[in-house]
């Protein structure tokens, strides 16, 4: 029982540790992508895809757990357009779009801790993600590409002044497997400024 109580203890003490430690980050910048699936409609079969164009804010939560490495939850939220042009099944449009994804990140190097002094860093995370596009219907499909999902994702962060720790970029790529019936899949680029 003592054990037991002393393992509870230090558990406690090291998350609230952990927590005291945490602090907040947040960046902007813009985003795209593609999304593509194999679409069935009107006895015609084929693959499409459209494009979105996004503008992401995207703040976080930062916990040090060592030396120089965070990991952090965060949600990267884009707003923007989503557009088709596909003559096969006769879609085409443009109309407005929305992701909002929860995303848990490993960082290291630059931004990953309150006061690291690092030029360059890096990051690589997981997460779920849901994409609303303003289509109800793709053409002479049934399909709808609005869809939840599962999120890899990983980039680079750069600082680019030596005076200022604060000014400095990320660009990363990640990709989406939809859930939807439809599976939609997204694979795109981001480029954020940090804000703080």
């Amino acid at each position: 029982m003592v054990k037991r109580t002393l393992v509870l203890i230090t558990i406690c003490l090291s998350l609230t540790t952990a927590l005291s430690a945490q602090y907040f980050l947040h960046s902007a910048g813009v985003s795209g992508a593609t999304m593509w699936a194999t679409l069935h409609g009107n006895q015609k079969q084929g693959a499409f895809n459209l494009q979105t164009f996004y503008v992401t804010y995207f703040p976080k939560l930062n916990i040090p757990i060592y030396n120089g490495a965070s990991i952090s939850a965060g949600v990267p939220f884009s707003i923007g357009m989503a557009k088709m042009n596909n003559a096969l099944f006769e879609a085409k449009g443009s109309t407005l779009s929305y992701d909002i994804p929860f995303v848990i990140d490993y960082n290291n190097g630059y931004k990953s801790g309150e006061r690291d002094d690092d030029d360059f860093g890096f990051y690589f995370g997981a997460g779920f993600t849901y994409t609303r596009i303003g289509f109800d219907s793709i053409g002479i499909t049934t399909a709808k590409p609005s869809n939840p999902g599962f999120l890899i994702r990983g980039g680079a962060r750069f600082r680019y002044s030596n005076e200022d720790h604060n000014q400095g970029f990320t660009v990363g790529l990640f990709h989406k497997a939809g859930l939807g019936i439809d599976r939609f899949k997204t694979a795109g680029i981001n480029i954020l400024f940090e804000l703080n």
